[in-house]
């Protein structure tokens, strides 16, 4: 079993919540503090992860995983320059029918 997989078998899982998230062009989200684990993959392409008030940016690219415990807040984008807009509220108001986030930022 690998490292991930092991650590995941050790979860008590007692809910979940799953989006996936399709972005063109220049964009950064903000999201608030949460008091879970949350975690993602890239699928395509590439972003870049912070957490809020941090000045070390990661930069995930295809096939590269991520996982954020400490409960504080933190920004994607596609261009860290971006002025991160409010996340939750931003998704919520274009997820699609079909589950799926897609979101159009500026011309890169």
């Amino acid at each position: 079993m690998d490292a991930l997989s092991e650590v995941l078998s050790m979860l008590r899982v007692s809910s979940a919540l799953s989006s996936r998230f399709e972005g063109r062009g220049r964009w950064a989200f903000r999201f608030p503090a949460y008091h879970h684990i949350k975690f993602g993959g890239v699928l395509r392409g590439r972003f870049h992860l912070w957490l809020q008030g941090s000045d070390e940016v990661l930069t995930l690219e295809e096939g590269d995983f991520y996982m954020l415990t400490t409960g504080q807040p933190f920004c994607s984008a596609s261009d860290p320059s971006c002025p991160p807009i409010e996340g939750p509220a931003t998704y919520r108001a274009i997820r699609g029918a079909d589950g799926v986030v897609r979101y159009s930022g500026e011309a890169s």
